[in-house]
């Protein structure tokens, strides 16, 4: 295992891959097409999809127990292995948002509201 990896991961897009017998199954959405189509990706040690394609690190974990949270569920999972697949730059929020010029809804619960904001002035 690298530890390195984890210094690597950082906010931003990840991908949520999962195997039950010969089935694999990756998340980034709610979607029903095969995301590993046409991405370069490999078997973990768990079997399960690495995205190998645009990634700079990835953690592999294995299912160990779940918790009700409030309105979530929160996945207690064991790491069974992390390593770095490049040295390029992580692609952060503060870049996605200075450099990408991204954009963050209203209603997200980190949403900053502006001082001069006059949707918020009569509120």
């Amino acid at each position: 295992m690298n530890p390195k990896a984890l210094h690597k991961i950082s906010y931003g897009m990840y991908v949520v891959s999962s195997k039950a017998g010969d089935k694999i199954n990756g998340q980034m959405t709610n979607s029903d097409f095969d995301i590993f189509h046409g991405v370069e990706h490999r078997n973990g040690k768990t079997g399960v999809p690495v995205v190998t394609e645009n990634s700079v690190a990835y953690a592999e974990s294995k299912f160990v127990d779940t918790s009700g949270v409030g309105t979530h569920i929160l996945y207690i999972c064991e790491v069974v292995d992390t390593d770095t697949l490049n040295e390029g730059e992580v692609m952060t929020y503060e870049y996605y948002h200075g450099v990408k010029g991204g954009t963050l809804s209203e209603k997200a619960s980190h949403h900053i509201k502006e001082k001069n904001d006059p949707k918020e002035v009569n509120k």
